[in-house]
């Protein structure tokens, strides 16, 4: 099974954003505190729909994306483009559009009873973009994390079912991300149409993946030229890359440097681009350079064969890399 299929857990799109309307407690704003659902399926100006429409108790307007499967580049374009015409509305367009949506909400009183206190005199001066799907893309994360911006937070979580229970990961956020968040039962209906989850990324226990990490794999995984790096390799690369930083004052903790392979199994998990395998010992990089084949792989660990350690570019995801 692709990357693209084995983490779904429900059947279409709008079954992602009702869970999530149910659940709020899953989707968190920067300062930690909850959000208010504002809106579904809200038209814009461009013949497009906003998922999940939201506001926090700054006021700031939360622009929420979902996506059953994978991420892929295009992604950033539908997001900007919501942007662009969110920026434009002042308060009483906001009021005036969340009136308007299906939901039908009395944005002051919803406001009131949700946070504690009225409605602010300035809303919408503040952006967060949050994309939610079931793998995120290195290019998307790339171009996310550069339109980053003062005025615009961005967050992006990986949704996984497992055990009968939705949790999600952060990605990209604040330049922290975590194997195990809260999760929250699926509803008996729910359970019954969902595929069996399959664990192709790290196990859930918590992993911080460091800055230093993903900036290197986030800059160097698409140069890798052949479909398959022994683990031995990549480590030289970031061993060279890290020499590089100390040059600039920016040198890894000797704790960072050892967990980077943890690290490392946690942040290809993320998009399911690259997927850990096994192969015989005896393999270097020089080695597959000379082969006509790909060696053969193994994604688990066996006997005394199928324990050197390399990851390999799943197909599916070649054409979004390049």
């Amino acid at each position: 099974m692709s990357p693209r299929t084995s983490l779904l857990a429900f059947q279409a799109e709008k079954d992602l954003e009702n869970y999530l309307l149910v659940h709020l407690s899953l989707l968190l704003s920067d300062l930690g505190q909850g959000l208010l659902i504002i809106g579904k399926q809200v038209a814009t100006a461009f013949d497009r729909r906003i998922d999940l429409l939201a506001i926090d108790a700054t006021g700031a307007i939360h622009v929420i994306e979902l996506k059953l499967g994978g991420t892929t580049p295009q992604i950033v374009s539908q997001i900007t483009d919501y942007l662009y015409w969110i920026r434009k509305l002042s308060r009483d367009d906001i009021i005036r559009v969340v009136a308007q949506n299906r939901l039908g909400i009395n944005l002051k009183v919803a406001f009131q009873e949700r946070f504690g206190h009225p409605l602010p005199a300035a809303v919408n001066e503040a952006q967060v973009l949050t994309i939610v799907a079931a793998s995120i893309d290195l290019k998307t994360q790339r171009s996310i994390l550069a339109i980053r911006n003062p005025g615009l937070s961005t967050t992006m979580f990986r949704y996984v079912v497992q055990s009968g229970a939705v949790s999600l990961i952060p990605c990209c956020l604040d330049g922290q991300d975590v194997e195990a968040s809260q999760a929250e039962t699926i509803p008996q209906a729910l359970r019954k149409h969902s595929t069996a989850p399959v664990s192709l990324g790290p196990p859930t226990y918590r992993v911080l993946i460091h800055d230093s990490v993903r900036e290197f794999w986030l800059t160097h995984a698409h140069l890798f030229a052949s479909p398959i790096v022994t683990f031995e390799f990549v480590f030289k690369e970031y061993e060279k890359w890290v020499r590089a930083q100390v040059t600039e004052g920016r040198q890894p903790t000797s704790d960072q440097m050892g967990l980077f392979g943890r690290e490392l199994f946690a942040l290809t998990g993320e998009s399911g681009e690259w997927t850990r395998v096994y192969f015989p010992p005896g393999i270097d990089v020089n080695t597959l350079a000379t082969l006509t084949n790909l060696p053969l792989t193994r994604t688990v660990i066996g006997g005394v064969n199928y324990r050197a350690v390399a990851y390999r570019r799943n197909p599916d995801y070649q054409a979004s890399a390049a």
